[in-house]
């Protein structure tokens, strides 16, 4: 990043928190926050550490989402999800095992796509194919139904209700969203966060759990497989597989095939594949998955893409 977007970064997240203070020390004097509302995050923790995150907000009263709503219900939520006015200072307390631990909230918050203000979680439609593929992964060879599922991303927080519903309506295996602060940061304004946060979270994940071995999957359209990379780089042995989903961009599966290629010397394998059936595949001869989970996955991925069941598949997913 350019040493002057560096500093215009800074002074507008400065002059960002500031106007903040003042507007909600300016509510405080008058009295006028609406009833609170306290936001739980699905998150993960071992015998020694819980990893605990939340949100105090203004209660906006979002409406849950039905398969009737239209495009202006759609737009209207999604619109109190980032309008959200955050309460920094809020002193909360919470019970684990026993143990009372109090934490005090900070400053944080925005735009998105036009797929993600025109859709909801049950307009929304999974990657072809996905929530059996990631049920093949979760039960893996040992039939328990064990294998814990993370999901990082560099989505707002502000979506972590529509996320939740979206994983919970299309039966994707539960497991904690671990989504990112959107607001005048020196990431967050130039776009170049993905990277710091993704591999951030997945380090600390990694830490957690010294004894896991993990299976990462992403997609070639954003910094995943440079990612992945790093992650590999800094611990060694403990990647089973990597399967990057190619997004159709040229340059951008260059780069993924690069940097595969170049992962041989760790004896860790990343597949770019076009559809979850390809990753199955692979998953099955490498020993991740029954091979007998794999017709369905074919057929949920036909489902998805609106074919009939038992119809051939010649499109691309």
């Amino acid at each position: 990043m350019s040493d002057w977007k560096k500093h215009f970064n800074k002074y507008a997240s400065i002059i960002d928190d500031r106007f903040d203070d003042l507007v909600i020390d300016f509510r405080r004097r008058l009295g006028s926050f609406r009833p609170l509302q306290i936001v739980p995050y699905r998150s993960y923790g071992t015998a020694r550490h819980v990893y605990v995150k939340g949100r105090v907000l203004e209660d906006k009263k979002i409406a849950a989402a039905t398969d009737k709503d239209t495009v202006l219900n759609n737009i209207l939520n999604m619109y109190k999800r980032f309008e959200s006015n955050e309460v920094p200072g809020a002193v909360l307390k919470a019970n684990v095992e026993g143990e009372l631990l109090e934490v005090t909230t900070d400053n944080e918050g925005l735009a998105m796509s036009r797929t993600t203000f025109l859709n909801n979680a049950r307009t929304r439609l999974p990657f072809a194919g996905v929530a059996e593929f990631y049920s093949s992964l979760q039960l893996g060879r040992n039939g328990k139904r064990n294998n814990p599922f993370f999901y990082v991303s560099s989505s707002p927080w502000n979506l972590y209700d529509l996320l939740k519903d979206f994983l919970d309506l299309n039966k994707i295996p539960a497991g904690p969203l671990l989504l990112r602060d959107f607001g005048l940061s020196g990431e967050s304004v130039a776009g170049g966060g993905h990277m710091g946060h993704k591999f951030k979270e997945i380090k600390q994940i990694f830490d957690a759990y010294p004894h896991l071995n993990f299976v990462l999957v992403g997609d070639s359209g954003q910094e995943d497989p440079v990612i992945y990379q790093e992650v590999v780089k800094q611990f060694p042995n403990r990647v089973l597989a990597i399967y990057i989903r190619d997004v159709q961009l040229a340059d951008r599966e260059k780069i993924a095939v690069d940097i595969s290629r170049s992962l041989a010397e760790h004896k860790v394998e990343m597949v770019v594949v076009d559809n979850t059936v390809e990753a199955a595949e692979h998953a099955a001869k490498a020993g991740l998955i029954y091979t007998e989970a794999i017709p369905a996955i074919e057929e949920e991925k036909k489902e998805d893409k609106g074919q009939k069941p038992g119809k051939e598949d010649a499109t691309v997913a």
